[in-house]
């Protein structure tokens, strides 16, 4: 049975790893948490900043925050 229905080709499972997580976020605003976020995945080298502005770009399309 395939325990992985999702395709993972490519996938980097070093993205989230305890380094990469944080208990204390700094940022007040959701605009402050998708750049602190961001941050955190382009220092690790996970993604670039790039990436990043594309987030911003999605969360100008459709909201991520919950009602």
């Amino acid at each position: 049975m395939d325990l992985h229905p999702i395709d993972t080709t490519g996938f980097d499972a070093d993205v989230l790893t305890l380094e990469s997580i944080t208990t204390a976020p700094t940022a007040t605003t959701r605009d402050k948490a998708i750049r602190e976020a961001g941050e955190r995945l382009v220092a690790r080298g996970c993604v670039t900043p790039a990436y990043v502005d594309a987030m911003f770009a999605r969360e100008a399309e459709v909201s991520s925050a919950a009602p």
